[in-house]
C-alpha cells in the first residue's frame, strides 16, 4: 500500500476569493513537487451548495488533477491538516492560516526526505 502525505483542507477557508485561491494553489503545488508521488490533498466542507464546488473545481481543474486532489464532504483521515475543527484523524495538524500550514507540511515532509535519503 502507498503511504500519501495527504493533507486536509477546510475548503470554505480556500474560497475567500481568487486571489487566495490562486496563493493555495500554488503552494499546493510546490507541496506536491516535494512529495513527489505520494502526495494528495483532501478538501473537506461541510454544508458548501454543489454550485460552489464545481465552480471552484472549473476555475482550477487542471491544477486540482495535477495534485491529486478530492472534494468531500465525508470526514477522511489524512496525514496531516490544517484547521481547528479536525475530526476523523490526523498524523500531524497546523492550527491556523492556511498558507502558513503549508509551509509548515513542507518542512515536515522535506525533514522526512532528508532523513529517508541517509
Amino acid at each position: 500500500m502507498k503511504n500519501y502525505y495527504s493533507i486536509r483542507l477546510n475548503l470554505e477557508e480556500v474560497l475567500v476569493d481568487e486571489k487566495y485561491q490562486n496563493e493555495v494553489i500554488k503552494k499546493l503545488k510546490e507541496c506536491a513537487i516535494l512529495s513527489q508521488d505520494h502526495f494528495k490533498v483532501v478538501f473537506f466542507h461541510k454544508g458548501l451548495s454543489d454550485d460552489v464546488c464545481k465552480k471552484f473545481f472549473s476555475d482550477h481543474g487542471n491544477d486540482l488533477w495535477n495534485i491529486n486532489a478530492e472534494i468531500t464532504k465525508d470526514d477522511v483521515k489524512c496525514w496531516f491538516t490544517i484547521d481547528d475543527n479536525s475530526g476523523k484523524g490526523y498524523r500531524y495538524q497546523w492550527k491556523g492560516e492556511i498558507i502558513e500550514g503549508l509551509k509548515q507540511y513542507m518542512l515536515v515532509v522535506s525533514h522526512i526526505n532528508r532523513r529517508d535519503s541517509n
